[in-house]
This record gives C-alpha cells, sequence and structure tokens, in this order.
C-alpha cells in the first residue's frame, strides 16, 4: 500500500472521528512519520489499523463516513509532512492518555531519545482511571506463570521512577519492574498504586498505554484550548522539527 493508505488506516484505526481536526492532523504526522522510521530501521510495526468497511460493520455507516471524511480532511492538511530530529524521521511513539506527565523512553524499552521524554499532559478522557484487583491465590499463580515462586507474603515496597510511574515492585519475595507488572497483571499502564486489602492485591491505575511520546488525549485537549497540529507535535516531541519532504 502507498504511504498514505497506511496513514488513512492507521487514523481509523487510533481515534473516533469526535476528536478535534488538528488531534486527527497530529496522528496523521506521527503516524507518517513513525513508518519511515521503522522502514529505516527495518522494524515492524504495531499500531491500531482500520477500514472503512469494518467502522461499518461495527458502528454504522454514518459513523464510518464521518471517520473517513475527517481522517481525509488530516491527510490533505499534512501532505507530506513528517517530524525530524537532526534530519531523520523520529520515532514518534503515541500512546492513549497519560496522568499528568509522559514517560521517558528509556523507562519502558531502555532506549534513550532527546526527544522521548516526560512532558507535562492534560487530559479529558474516560480511559484515564481503572482498578484491577487479584486474589492472594490468583497473585501467586499469575507470577508462576511468569517465572517466580512468590512466598504469599502481603508486604509491598514499590519505588517510582522520573516520571511518577512505577520502577520497581516488590511483592513479598519477588521484585517485578513496573513493565513487568504492567504485563504480567494486565495493566492499563504502570502508573499505579498498588495495596493488599484483605486477601487481595489491588491495583489503581491511571492512563492508559506506554505512556511514551503524544498523548491523544492529551492533544485532544491542547487542540480544544487552541493549539494547532504543530504545537501538538512540538510539545509531546520536544527539540524535533516538523518539514515537508
Amino acid at each position: 500500500m502507498t504511504l498514505d493508505d497506511y496513514v488513512f488506516g492507521v487514523l481509523l484505526g487510533e481515534l473516533p472521528y469526535t476528536f478535534d481536526a488538528d488531534t486527527f492532523a497530529a496522528q496523521a504526522v506521527a503516524a507518517r512519520t513513525y513508518c519511515l522510521y521503522c522502514i529505516d530501521k527495518k522494524m515492524s510495526i504495531y499500531c491500531a489499523y482500520d477500514t472503512p468497511e469494518n467502522l461499518a460493520a461495527r458502528y454504522g455507516e454514518e459513523y464510518a463516513a464521518a471517520s473517513v471524511t475527517t481522517a481525509t480532511e488530516a491527510l490533505e492538511a499534512t501532505q507530506d509532512v513528517i517530524i525530524t530530529y537532526n534530519g531523520e524521521p523520529i520515532s514518534a511513539l503515541w500512546h492513549s492518555n497519560s496522568s499528568g506527565k509522559t514517560e521517558n523512553s528509556i523507562n519502558v524499552w531502555g532506549g534513550e531519545y532527546d526527544y522521548l521524554v516526560p512532558v507535562a499532559t492534560y487530559e479529558d478522557g474516560g480511559y484515564l482511571y481503572s482498578k484491577a484487583e487479584f486474589s492472594i491465590y490468583e497473585l501467586s499463580d499469575l507470577l508462576f506463570r511468569a517465572g517466580y515462586n512468590y512466598n504469599m507474603k502481603k508486604t509491598i515496597f514499590m519505588t517510582k521512577n522520573s516520571s511518577g510511574r512505577c520502577g520497581e515492585l516488590t511483592i513479598g519475595n519477588v521484585s517485578l519492574s513496573g513493565c513487568e507488572v504492567r504485563t504480567i497483571f494486565g495493566l492499563k499502564s504502570t502508573d499505579f498504586d498498588v495495596y493488599f486489602d484483605n486477601d487481595r492485591l489491588v491495583f489503581e491505575v491511571s492512563g492508559y498505554g506506554h505512556g511514551v511520546g503524544m498523548s491523544q488525549y492529551g492533544a485532544e485537549w491542547l487542540a480544544s484550548r487552541g493549539y494547532d497540529w504543530q504545537e501538538i507535535l512540538l510539545h509531546y516531541y520536544p527539540g524535533c522539527e516538523i518539514v515537508r519532504q
């Protein structure tokens, strides 16, 4: 497929058509840039992608038609525009939402990028808070499946990283990184508080996604307050340039 066809499908899969035009435009540029970055690095791409037919089947023809219109306008407004750092396309990662601050890439994958650093983010979204609970037996089973033998002690110690998310969590005799905790327990993010309530381990989670790069709900918050798509991108990818190929 062409690059535009790819970006079009990402827009349909990543955002509801009700989002602001500048949020869509920012997402279009991020998706185009990330695709070029992955091609250059010979990396696979994992993100939401959809088609008008699938949207119509799930949400109806009216929703699909509105999504196509919004995505097409975003493509036209940002034709051939990408984000660069030192003249190269950036790893323009994005996520759904964060609680107050985005994440540093080094805390998630170990790779450090000058433009994937924590920045303030404000959001209006219904997905910001979630809760997950596990009995002590479910906890033991999940840890065992992940390769850990839990001693069943209800002690917790957590350290947080520079972004305010979980850096390391120790439950009983088992120590886990924040990313391991998110994976093992299926949490929406690594930004959480955790405690035992009798024999149940409770996670109270803020945000949705890995937290690195552009927050989609944060972008929508900025757009609703008058920021254009260029300003949104430069906020979430500081020190970068927006250029036309």
